[in-house]
């Protein structure tokens, strides 16, 4: 784990290899977090503290710890769950007017 000040110089680490940077560019981050350039197997987490101008590295050597980014609109969740409501209501509808 490292942590960063707004320069992207290291504050704090611990457990950090060797081969890891010390100072960060904005593109150095992406580079780590997006690709993995490193000779490492560790998923690498990158993000910030709220309200602050500290971010962070924190790497998992673990094959089975993996990162997925979900995006999604509100917009179509909203619609998903009436319309999933709707199939849902019907369903039990026919259900409970089954013999």
């Amino acid at each position: 784990m490292q942590v960063l000040d707004e320069n992207g110089q290291e504050l704090y680490s611990i457990g950090t290899p060797a081969n890891m940077k010390r100072k960060y560019t904005p593109t150095d981050i992406v580079q780590v977090y997006k690709y993995r350039e490193l000779d490492t197997e560790a998923t690498i987490f990158v993000g910030q503290k709220e309200d602050t101008a500290y971010s962070y590295l924190i790497g998992m050597i673990d094959y089975n710890v993996k990162r997925y980014v979900l995006d999604f609109d509100n917009r179509d969740l909203v619609s998903f769950l009436k319309n999933g409501g709707l199939v849902l209501l019907i369903d039990v509808l026919i259900a409970l007017c089954m013999p």
